[in-house]
């Protein structure tokens, strides 16, 4: 795009910028400390040479001061020849200064750096020295060339002094000598004085020069510092204040497009969470029925159409309960846990056994190995166990074509502190000898929906949403276990899960003899129910539900006492106290909470075995209060086979006479279809003038809840225009045009109900 490459370009340049603005800083940092460095020491050569220049001085002055007070010495002894010694001090002092003077002399004249001269490079700028030079400035030579006579002179006198004082009879200074000696000595102070000004005013002006200079170091360093800021911080500052508008614009626009993808994933979980309930309800009266066509009296082709109808309700079921699991987990509510005693060994034969015929039907060999303990039992969720085993094991049985599929089961002993020594691991294993798994897609099998091979569904059996694995991964992290998976091309899979529970004995079983049992598809045969006679009671709201929960429980040799009133429920429960009560929440979850706990209130009621129904997939024992102590939940659509698999161990600890047969005719489905339409028609205009009612009163609710009731028992009795007029009542409570379509319908349904 011309902006990004118009700002990459403009962002290169502004780091070279940048790059050469610290760099003339850095040089101008390191000009300036050389300078510093170069000054210090010329101060230092100037400060030296100006006390040797003032110590000459003072030496020319010293000098002619002793040779006079030698002198004058010298003619005292003459004149008394007692004292004939000239003071040795005063004579070595004239050696020392005469000496000292000689060298300063020539050392100044010269340019000497043991008097202060730098050697350091000369610079100049017009002619005029920057730094402390190598030599002397014209001046100051033209005055050293002026003092060299005075100099020689006033040194010839001094040696000549000295060489005298080894005769003390001869006088030291004649006079002549005397007065050269004042003349050029005070000559020599003079220029001497005039020597000293001269270096002062060059270090001056040297100092003066470098403060310049310094100065101007400083003005462009500031000036450079200025540019940077201008030309290239401010651009930077525009750049990153642009760059910051546009990430936060896009970041504006993912946010938004986040929480719109967010507002259709919680829309899509709701629209499946609430399809998928509502299916539950028909499909418990189409299973149901269908369960009971299959068990009559049939014709070879009959018993096919009516398994092949059977077959697809199951997967229908399978599919909602699937839909219904991953919505809840998409839309943020967590999957509760029941945990309750388990015998891990008999929930996999049982699992096996379930898929038994899967197997068989592919000609598979499927083995159920359990290397636990012998009664052995864990602290977990018994129903999501299943589910992951028979999801597992599904999922093997559909991709395997040939050979053989194992599940087995053991135990590992927890590594934890002495007081959790009851905490053990779970290990599930189920291994076939299917298709297997490329690399690359061991990871994608964990996505909803995700389907690897979609060119290769034609021949799978079941279930085909992708939904299977992902609910499976879904449960085991909730488990807090862990879920792997091994797998070739060709030559199968094998998925491996590891669930963290604990011995509900508190001795160590897993010292004990393992049993090390195993079952088979070839095996594995159905058991048969066949249950004595006990009495239960059912509170159902719908007719349709009361009649088959009542048929159910005849089979199992259970009688059954149906109600739709929570207080006639009460009063039937007080006559004839039956051990087993069936309560469908749709009555009123807090009614039947009530009720509950008012059996329970009872004499007998300690002794009752009390199920909730209901078609809410959320609702767990969890949401029941303690203190009613609910057995289980039966949740919708109920199929015949899990009412015993739930009712069978609870009725063995039941004493009960012998079970009575129960007969079987052709037309048993025709007269329950029969029985349910003349109920429908019976209640229908009841119902209706309820709606009526609710709807001039505003009660939109009451008339979800009708619209509802009759939905449901419109599709169980084949009613599908009114099932339909209803439905969209449910949907449309504040619609007259929906409550009139309804009304309307009731002559018809009369008519055809009678």
């Amino acid at each position: 795009m011309p902006t990004a490459r118009f700002a990459s370009i403009q962002t290169r340049t502004i780091k070279w910028l940048y790059i050469l603005a610290l760099s003339m800083v850095a040089i101008l940092t390191m000009s300036g400390q050389v300078l510093v460095q170069w000054s210090l020491s010329a101060l230092q050569g100037d400060a030296t040479t100006v006390n040797v220049a003032g110590r000459q001085r003072m030496l020319s002055q010293r000098i002619p001061r002793i040779i006079l007070a030698l002198d004058a010495s010298r003619r005292s002894s003459m004149s008394d020849p007692s004292d004939v010694e000239l003071p040795l001090q005063t004579v070595e002092e004239l050696r020392d200064s005469l000496k000292v003077w000689r060298a300063n002399h020539l050392g100044l004249a010269n340019a000497s750096s043991a008097v202060g001269f730098s050697r350091a490079e000369k610079l100049s700028e017009k002619g005029q020295t920057l730094f402390r030079a190598v030599s002397n400035s014209q001046p100051i030579n033209e005055l050293f060339a002026k003092i060299e006579p005075d100099f020689r002179r006033v040194e010839k006198i001094a040696t000549s002094v000295i060489q005298r004082m080894a005769d003390p009879n001869e006088e030291l200074i004649p006079s002549e000598e005397r007065i050269a000696l004042l003349k050029h000595s005070d000559a020599f102070l003079a220029s001497m004085d005039a020597i000293v000004a001269r270096y002062e005013f060059e270090a001056k002006q040297r100092v003066g020069r470098l403060q310049r200079i310094e100065r101007g170091l400083l003005i462009a360093t500031l000036l450079v510092l200025a540019c940077e800021g201008l030309f290239i911080f401010s651009p930077a500052i525009a750049s990153l204040d642009r760059a910051f508008q546009r990430l936060k614009s896009v970041t504006d626009q993912l946010e938004s497009a986040k929480k719109s993808a967010e507002q259709a994933n919680h829309a899509k979980t709701q629209f499946l969470a609430r399809v998928s309930h509502e299916l539950r309800t028909p499909l418990h009266a189409i299973l149901g029925m269908l369960g009971l066509i299959r068990q009559g009296r049939l014709t070879h082709g009959q018993k096919q159409r009516a398994d092949l109808a059977y077959k697809a309700s199951r997967t229908l079921r399978h599919l909602v309960d699937d839909l219904l699991d991953i919505s809840s987990v998409e839309g943020g509510s967590a999957l509760t846990l029941h945990l309750e005693r388990t015998n891990v060994s008999q929930v996999t034969y049982d699992c096996v056994s379930l898929m038994s015929q899967h197997a068989r039907r592919k000609r598979l060999k499927l083995t159920a190995i359990s290397e636990l303990p012998g009664g052995a039992e864990c602290l977990m969720d018994e129903y999501r166990l299943r589910q992951i085993l028979i999801n597992l094991i599904q999922n093997a049985i559909r991709y395997t074509s040939t050979g053989e599929i194992e599940c087995r089961t053991w135990l590992e002993k927890s590594v934890q502190p002495p007081e959790a020594s009851d905490q053990v691991w779970l290990h599930v294993t189920v291994r076939d000898t299917g298709c297997g798994i490329a690399p690359e897609n061991l990871d994608r099998i964990f996505e909803n929906f995700v389907r690897i091979n979609p060119q290769d569904e034609s021949r799978l059996i079941g279930p085909r949403l992708g939904l299977g694995l992902p609910i499976t991964a879904s449960l085991v992290a909730m488990m807090h276990g862990t879920m792997t998976v091994e797998s070739r091309l060709g030559t199968g899979s094998t998925f491996s899960i590891r669930l963290p529970t604990v011995l509900s004995k508190s001795d160590d079983v897993l010292h004990q003899p393992k049993s090390n049992s195993r079952i088979s598809s070839q095996e594995s045969q159905q058991d048969e129910t066949s249950h004595s006679l006990v009495t239960a009671l059912v509170v159902d709201d719908s007719k349709v539900n009361r009649l088959l929960l009542r048929d159910y429980l005849k089979r199992l040799g259970i009688r059954a006492l149906t109600t739709n009133s929570l207080t006639r429920a009460l009063s039937l429960y007080e006559e004839r106290t039956p051990k087993l009560v069936l309560l469908d929440l749709q009555v009123g979850q807090q009614q039947s909470l009530g009720l509950a706990s008012s059996i329970r209130a009872l004499p007998s009621g300690s002794q009752t075995l009390i199920y909730f129904i209901t078609a809410d997939s959320h609702f767990t024992l969890e949401c029941c209060p303690l203190e009613i102590g609910v057995a289980g939940i039966l949740n919708k659509p109920i199929e015949f086979d899990e009412l015993c698999a739930e009712l069978k161990p609870v009725l063995q600890t039941l004493d009960r006479p012998q079970p009575h047969g129960v007969p079987q005719c052709p037309t048993e489905f025709d007269a329950l279809r029969a029985e349910l339409r003349r109920m429908l028609a019976e209640q229908l205009p009841a119902e209706i003038s309820q709606l009526n009612e609710a709807f001039a009163s505003q009660d939109y609710k009451t008339v979800q809840l009708i619209a509802h009731r009759l939905r449901g028992s419109a599709a169980n009795a084949g009613w599908t225009e009114l099932a339909e007029a209803t439905a969209k009542l449910e949907a449309q409570p504040t619609s007259p045009l929906c409550v009139v379509t309804v009304a309307t319908m009731v002559p018809k349904v009369s008519a055809i109900g009678r």
